[in-house]
């Protein structure tokens, strides 16, 4: 719907009357500004020296309890393998001819069946030690299953959800 110049006219009245001339997201040169901040120029910040505080020493940290099937799903490597699925197949999904650069990057074997039988290999570290979940990061990215082109699909939002009917949700409402 296309602004008639009267409604943009009606709307800057309303503005003015509201506002006067100090009307939000308008700048004249030479202005000072409406709300002054209250940091000055020559001020020293409050957290300047301060240490900032990770993992273990920051005060609301629970132990890594990230799940390190999520962790496999966050890392840069899984970035990387859409991307390649998705510059091989395209915008196009390939189960319904839909085109749309929006549509999904989808595991033919599932992720969470990989995940399992990784884990079941590296059986000796504990995924919910920190160093040995450290180290399991470290041996997935050179898993190759994981990081396979091949096992790895561009489909419509519609198709995938199809495809994902089977699955488990957990009990926050995630596909497992």
């Amino acid at each position: 719907m296309k602004r008639t110049p009267e409604s943009i006219a009606k709307q800057v009245a309303t503005m003015k009357a509201k506002y006067g001339d100090n009307i939000p997201g308008t700048f004249k040169k030479g202005c000072k500004c409406i709300s002054p901040t209250k940091f000055k120029k020559g001020d020293i910040p409050w957290n300047k020296d301060k240490e900032f505080k990770q993992r273990e020493k920051h005060p609301n940290w629970k132990g890594g309890i990230t799940p390190i099937e999520q962790s496999i799903r966050d890392m840069l490597e899984n970035e990387r393998w859409k991307r390649l699925v998705s510059a091989r197949d395209g915008i196009i999904c390939q189960e319904c001819g839909y085109e749309n650069p929006k549509n999904e990057v989808h595991h033919i074997e599932r992720l969470a069946d990989m995940i399992r039988e990784f884990l079941y290999i590296n059986k000796k570290l504990n995924p919910k030690n920190r160093k040995d979940k450290e180290k399991l990061l470290v041996l997935a990215k050179d898993y190759k299953p994981f990081w396979d082109v091949n096992n790895g699909v561009v489909l419509c939002k519609g198709c995938h959800d199809t495809k994902r009917d089977w699955m488990v949700r957990d009990s926050k409402g995630r596909f497992v």
